[in-house]
């Protein structure tokens, strides 16, 4: 049996989202494809909007510094890994909210050995990220499926050096429909709890997906 990978990409706007996944297609000895088999090596992208909340907290010693914020959040989704039968997919998830505040960072003064904190602009990226499992009620679609991740979480400014990021741990956990073939729309919630030391942080996030996988 002859096996065929087909690449697909999908751009989407920020009040959709997409995630794109590349699979394994399945053919028949007749040279025909088989809609809606899923099989083989699965690797994906996705881009898409949201909600995130954040708290943080400082503990100064002295003093607790604690806060929080809602904010609109550009998502990306990552997978790779493979489809264990036509229901069940395992893969290395990783999933990311990124958003722009003024967020008070947290800065160590070497001369008086006290922490404090300031207020700055920053590029913030909250994700997590680990194994990931999608299962689908049905063989073939249309098909309504659920999808879960666990591993860690982290937090941090990617391209801001004064902030030293946090880790911790994560989870994800979604409903979609898959309604036509390669398509599917999906829901998403996310949760992480990550610290440095003084600083913790807690961050719940929102993700509204349109998917398309080829197999």
């Amino acid at each position: 049996m002859k096996r065929r990978v087909v690449f697909f990409v999908l751009a989407a706007s920020l009040v959709a989202s997409c995630n794109l996944t590349y699979a394994q297609e399945q053919v028949g000895d007749s040279g025909q494809k088989s809609p809606g088999h899923r099989s083989g090596f699965i690797i994906g992208f996705g881009l898409g909007p949201g909600y995130t909340h954040v708290s943080q907290s400082f503990d100064l010693g002295y003093d607790d510094v604690s806060g929080s914020i809602d904010k609109f959040a550009i998502n990306t989704d990552f997978k790779i890994g493979f489809a264990a039968n036509r229901q069940t997919l395992i893969y290395w998830n990783s999933k990311v909210a990124w958003f722009a505040d003024e967020i008070g960072i947290l800065y160590y003064d070497y001369y008086s050995g006290d922490y404090y904190v300031q207020y700055e602009d920053a590029t913030f990226a909250s994700g997590i990220g680990g194994l990931g499992v999608s299962y689908y009620f049905k063989t073939s679609l249309p098909s309504p499926y659920v999808t879960a991740t666990i591993g860690y979480s982290s937090f941090g400014t990617p391209f801001n050096d004064n902030y030293d990021g946090e880790t911790g741990f994560g989870m994800a956990a979604g409903f979609g429909y898959e309604f036509a073939p390669h398509w599917s729309i999906e829901g998403d919630l996310s949760y992480g709890k990550s610290s440095n030391d003084p600083l913790s942080t807690n961050v719940v996030s929102f993700k509204a997906l349109i998917n398309v996988l080829s197999f």
